[in-house]
């Protein structure tokens, strides 16, 4: 992902990306999943069905209940990128 980033930059462009974790390997931004509290959601499902108290056929999906706003302002400030008041308002 820094190489990636850096062919960006040099052209002063930028890249989004799709989980939080990339943001600090030089994304500039992301709506999205993060990895670690999905985990947390699979690790219950996997302990119900480990114990017998669920069967992955019945168990209703779950998803991630608050996606959120990630953003590097290292980046956004290099490029010179304004950040709406209501973007904000999100992180």
């Amino acid at each position: 992902m820094p190489q990636i980033s850096e062919i960006f930059l040099k052209h002063n462009k930028f890249v989004i990306c799709s989980e939080d974790s990339m943001i600090s390997k030089c994304a500039i931004g992301t709506y999205g999943i993060n990895y670690y509290e999905l985990g947390k959601i699979t690790a219950k499902q996997a302990a119900k069905i480990l114990k017998n108290k669920a069967k992955p056929e019945t168990m209703p999906i779950e998803y991630m209940p608050n996606e959120k706003l990630s953003l590097n302002y290292e980046i956004i400030n290099k490029l010179g990128i304004k950040i709406s008041e209501k973007l904000k308002g999100e992180l």
